[in-house]
């Protein structure tokens, strides 16, 4: 892509603080305790590996979260194939904790390899050699409603005591230029569109057109079309068709039908106990002429002046989740209807799903999960 800066991905987020006074959330250190604490993993080095770090021994893979998700899929193997080379050790495979994007990534990268998108997807499953099992951590596998979000208003976090924020390093301008957030959007029949009416309403989210129909996009804006110059518009309007249809193409080609090989496990592992935004209301406001994308659980009054409850909103758009990616998409429960059968679970291994209440920055440091990882590694060591 051509979007690029000099900011290079070194580590993973261990804790993060989203207002001062308030103690730090966890993200990834819980986890890193229980590997090097409790289940006796050494961190190891891709570039300097010791000789005997194919055994009991974890590797974090840092990747930039903003590039297009095919990018890091081919990075992770790349790395993979030279950590094997350096290890001497061609034949070993790897179990993955993959969180959130981090399981498409996985995914794609077990799926395709280092090969890129194409308009007629075809599976090779030339990365599954690398792997033995994966587990999904709170994976949108069929998107999550908060990347139209995050397009469309920027980035939102529910803080503790001061409510729902708007960050200002993730507003739409800045989510505008990340390819990622586009390849999470909700597709098939998870994007759920309703109209003012809470009837069910028809639309391409593929479509350019429709993004500036309904102000999606934040080139549609003309006080911000405004401060760029002809140039820059028409640049700013081919990076996104182009962005927005590899995000096509990596949505069919994840959702494809295909047969898993029978070498590769998946395991997913999420929570259903949180309201989580699952579709979207387009109104038109007469006051002042434009469209209205409704994505918090709030009233309005239709075109008629009748007031639709903040109940009937609530239940319309939101799903039990993990308060950001819903359990449909978690499970990929439309897409195996569309495939004619669950992509996941077909593996005779078990438990190869844990349902459990958890927000979903904190899945990886929940306990019961944690614990279940060394159970089914365990397991397989057994047998």
């Amino acid at each position: 892509m051509a979007n690029r800066d000099d900011l290079v991905a070194t580590d993973i987020v261990d804790r993060v603080k989203i207002v001062r006074f308030l103690p730090g959330i966890s993200v990834y250190s819980d986890l890193i305790d229980f590997l090097e604490k409790k289940a006796g993993y050494r961190r190891g080095n891709w570039d300097i590996p010791l000789s005997d770090d194919y055994q009991d021994t974890y590797y974090v893979f840092a990747y930039d979260w903003r590039r297009d998700n095919v990018e890091s899929a081919r990075l992770l193997i790349q790395k993979i194939e030279k950590l094997k080379a350096k290890l001497k050790k061609p034949d070993i495979k790897f179990d993955v904790l993959a969180h959130s994007m981090g399981g498409l990534i996985t995914r794609y990268a077990a799926m395709y390899g280092t090969t890129d998108l194409t308009e007629t997807p075809a599976p090779n499953w030339s990365g599954a050699k690398h792997f033995e099992k994966v587990f999904l951590l709170g994976t949108p596998n069929e998107g999550s409603m908060n990347a139209l979000e995050t397009l469309n208003e920027g980035y939102s976090i529910n803080a503790p005591l001061t409510g729902r924020i708007r960050p200002g390093y993730m507003n739409r301008e800045v989510a505008f230029t990340i390819p990622s957030v586009y390849q999470l959007l909700p597709h098939g029949k998870s994007a759920r569109f309703y109209d003012e009416n809470l009837n069910p309403l028809e639309l391409n989210i593929y479509d350019p057109a429709t993004w500036r129909k309904y102000g999606w996009i934040i080139t549609a804006d003309k006080e911000y079309s405004a401060k760029l110059s002809k140039a820059k518009r028409a640049e700013a309007d081919r990076y996104f068709e182009l962005v927005l249809h590899r995000a096509k193409l990596f949505h069919r080609a994840l959702n494809v039908k295909t047969v898993v090989p029978n070498s590769l496990s998946l395991y997913v592992y999420g929570s259903d106990c949180k309201n989580t935004l699952a579709g979207a209301i387009i109104r038109f406001d007469t006051e002042d002429g434009s469209w209205k994308t409704i994505t918090e659980s709030t009233s309005f009054k239709n075109i008629r002046g009748e007031k639709v409850p903040e109940k009937s909103v609530r239940e319309t758009i939101f799903a039990k989740g993990d308060g950001t990616v819903a359990l449909s998409s978690l499970l990929g429960e439309n897409i195996s209807l569309l495939n004619g059968k669950n992509l996941f679970f077909d593996k005779p291994l078990s438990p190869n799903q844990m349902i459990i209440c958890e927000e979903h920055t904190s899945i990886p440091s929940n306990k019961k999960i944690q614990e279940t990882f060394t159970t089914v590694l365990a397991s397989s060591l057994v047998n």
